[in-house]
């Protein structure tokens, strides 16, 4: 259940894109955006669901700009963080014109250019290596640009100033970018007046696209997107997540419900090595079912100290007596877990940290 892709290991992002970064931590908040080529933006507006939006008296989710042949769209502040490439092509099947979607994060940036809700050309950085795939002279064709503009994003899906090239070539830019940066300064000014992060916009920030991260009862996932998803109508933030090489997509909502949290910290994992290392005193050996109780709740909870130590006690009682069927299930799925967050904290062998955990329990 808890074996991971860490095959995967290069998809993992780079670090914070440098440059034009205007407040703390910006650099790591993910923007995305698209256009529609050949149509005004009043035009478009039925295919992003905003008549029905307004008549009904709610915000907006999007924001639309007129720029050149272009009707840009992005996300409002609720959406910041979004990769909306699923919107772009919706909308582009719709219309049956041209869109480019574009996504952007943590020093990668990744596009699709779609033909009547077909995808025609992509760069994907966010997942390995930088990668262009599709028909560039279609996709030339179609944006009326020269194919030399996609072919030189080849392989440059990590540098910013390519990004921004492209963006002047094509002739669309992100048509939110001012509005984000007042909303990541008003979000790191809340974080400090409050410490809370469990709201689905926080929990955005501190998992986004690109990451790894701990999602019970699953264990370690890579969390390859983000995107909006239509749920009776209204957008809805879903997090595209690859989890033994089995993508799922999952609602922030509901991920942060679940407990889902960014992989532990050095000082989480040497804590955690420490108490299995150093073993825990057991009180009786026989069976116990409040006791395995509590080894569920605190599996459950996914928090890696607490993993630690149900993996340290059932050690300790595998030492003096023969366990049941329910303790090695719990021993063998604890052991997984502290093998995969630790290999994946420390950028190390899975099975490398699974062989020292079976060794410390001997």
């Amino acid at each position: 259940m808890l074996l991971l892709a860490l095959a995967l290991g290069g998809a993992c992002a780079s670090g914070p894109q440098r440059g034009r970064a205007k407040t703390p931590g910006y650099d790591d908040v993910a923007r995305a955006w698209f256009g529609v080529r050949g149509t005004r933006c009043d035009a478009l507006l039925p295919a992003l669901g905003l008549a029905a939006s307004l008549r009904a008296g709610t915000v907006s989710p999007w924001r639309v700009v007129e720029e050149g042949p272009w009707c840009a769209v992005a996300p409002t502040e609720g959406g910041a963080g979004l990769r909306i490439d699923s919107m772009a092509q919706r909308v582009s099947a719709t219309l049956g014109l041209p869109a480019l979607s574009l996504f952007v994060t943590r020093g990668a940036w990744s596009y699709t250019v779609f033909d009547r809700g077909e995808p025609v050309l992509s760069l994907e950085s966010h997942v390995g290596e930088p990668l262009l795939t599709g028909d560039v002279v279609r996709a030339a064709g179609v944006l009326e640009v020269e194919a030399m503009v996609f072919t030189a994003t080849s392989d440059r899906g990590r540098v910013m100033a390519a990004r921004v090239g492209f963006e002047n070539e094509v002739g669309l830019h992100d048509p939110g970018a001012d509005a984000r940066i007042v909303e990541a300064q008003r979000h790191v000014a809340d974080n400090d007046k409050t410490g809370d992060t469990r709201t689905p916009d926080k929990t955005l920030a501190r998992i986004p696209p690109g990451t790894w991260a701990a999602l019970p009862p699953l264990g370690v996932v890579l969390v390859k997107a983000v995107e909006l998803r239509d749920k009776d109508g209204v957008p809805v933030p879903t997090y595209v997540i690859v989890d033994d090489r089995t993508t799922l997509n999952l609602p922030v909502a509901r991920a942060e419900a679940m407990g889902m949290r960014p992989i532990a910290s050095a000082g989480e994992v040497a804590k955690a090595w420490k108490i299995v290392d150093d073993g825990v005193a057991v009180d009786g050996e026989d069976y116990d079912a409040a006791r395995v109780k509590t080894w569920l709740e605190a599996m459950a909870r996914g928090e890696l100290v607490g993993i630690a130590r149900v993996y340290a006690t059932i050690c300790e009682l595998r030492r003096d007596r023969r366990l049941y069927q329910m303790e090695e299930g719990l021993m063998a799925t604890s052991r997984e877990w502290l093998a995969e967050e630790i290999a994946t904290a420390r950028a190390s062998q899975i099975d490398a940290i699974d062989a020292t955990l079976r060794g410390m329990c001997k």
